[in-house]
């Protein structure tokens, strides 16, 4: 009796501590959107070739609009598509490159928003051969797949365009993970374990890497939506903060490169 007691005691603890991990993963959408992928041939172009997740782009159907309230493509849940990170970021840098006609590509291949499920579709968008990768990924790396795998995922894909002359610039960002209802950090777990890996492998590879906690944390940069999935994620205040730190960390790369010279 006693051995049945300490079994259900634990399998209780278990459910308590794992309940707000499930909770969140439950939050978590995505529907990709197959973009046309054809090169332009404007001889002054600037290719952004973002790579990301729902938080980047996310589709919708009418079934999806009936349960969710998303009714929209774009990255979610920005209230429109210009008031997403992806195009309010072009617009920053269509702003300091006045010369230039900063043109807007998607990596929406490879199933959902893995790190190695972009990764295994990468040569579908080689053709773009971007100036820029922008990458926004890591809200759906699992923790049964262990970090070492992300690690290396995330080592092939920032340098998958190395062997392109030129070779773009990369620029990639962490985790968004808000609080669950405990209040408490989402980044003192898993989602920091991400976030460091990340930083990690992009510190070795001279890669400009941006977190986002401070946003996710902030109460004014999420909660847009008609349900809980939606409301996870950024609103049009948390886009617009990812798009500034993308710029800055874009400004500060291509300061450096000139210093480098």
């Amino acid at each position: 009796m006693a051995d049945a007691r300490r079994m259900a005691a634990l399998v209780v603890a278990c459910v308590l501590s794992c309940a707000p991990a499930i909770a969140q993963e439950a939050l978590k959408s995505q529907m990709d959107v197959p973009k046309p992928l054809e090169k332009s041939d404007a001889p002054n172009a600037f290719r952004v070739l973002f790579i990301g997740d729902s938080i980047t782009l996310h589709g919708t159907s009418a079934k999806l609009a009936a349960k969710l309230g998303w009714d929209h493509v774009a990255g979610m849940a920005a209230s429109g598509e210009a008031r997403d990170y992806a195009h309010v970021f072009s617009g920053l840098l269509q702003g300091a490159l006045p010369d230039r006609s900063v043109e807007l590509y998607f990596h929406t291949y490879g199933g959902s928003g893995t790190v190695a499920q972009r990764l295994s579709a990468i040569d579908v968008v080689r053709p773009v051969e971007p100036h820029l990768v922008v990458i926004q990924l890591g809200e759906h790396e699992k923790d049964r797949s262990g970090l070492d795998k992300l690690r290396a995922d995330l080592a092939a894909l920032v340098t998958t365009f190395n062997a392109q002359n030129p070779p773009p610039s990369v620029i990639c960002a962490g985790p968004w993970s808000p609080p669950p209802a405990s209040g408490k950090s989402s980044y003192d777990g898993w989602a920091g374990e991400v976030e460091t890996a990340m930083r990690e492998v992009c510190a070795q590879k001279n890669i400009p890497f941006i977190s986002v906690r401070n946003l996710a944390e902030d109460p004014a940069c999420s909660g847009w939506g008609k349900s809980d999935g939606v409301k996870w994620h950024p609103n049009d205040k948390g886009h617009e903060g990812y798009a500034r730190k993308y710029f800055t960390a874009w400004q500060l790369h291509q300061a450096n490169i000139i210093n480098d010279k």
